[in-house]
């Protein structure tokens, strides 16, 4: 299983499993670590005055920085996971801009179509990049 092809690319197919056993939980691992960032530097970080905001120290704009690049990685993986998924259902991926469509449940075509094989056809894999 190509991890990276998984996460990162919007090209191709996946099958449920794949996307609930590999997207799902990096993607939430992803997001809560820039929560988690964001939560310990509001709790860590005294104010310097009663004026002062944990956002305005140097280390709330780190992790506020850390919070943008984890959620811009959390909604690459997530939409490139729902694109494949769409692809899997022979959709364009335009339909997994569409929230709760199904996709993530329905179960995909069973041989070739117009995005390629099943993720789980050893041809699949013959004409990744």
């Amino acid at each position: 299983m190509n991890i990276r092809y998984i996460l990162f690319s919007f090209d191709g197919r996946i099958g449920r499993r794949e996307m609930w056993l590999v997207g799902l939980p990096i993607s939430l691992a992803v997001l809560a670590l820039g929560v988690g960032s964001v939560v310990l530097a509001a709790v860590t970080t005294p104010p310097t005055t009663p004026t002062t905001v944990w956002w305005d120290t140097d280390a709330g704009n780190a992790s506020v920085a850390v919070f943008v690049v984890c959620f811009a990685m959390f909604l690459w993986i997530s939409h490139a996971t729902r694109v494949k998924r769409a692809h899997d259902l022979d959709l364009s991926g335009w339909w997994a801009l569409l929230p709760h469509m199904g996709i993530p449940f329905s179960r995909g075509n069973e041989g070739l179509n117009r995005y390629g094989f099943p993720f789980d056809n050893p041809r699949h894999h013959v004409h990744q990049r």
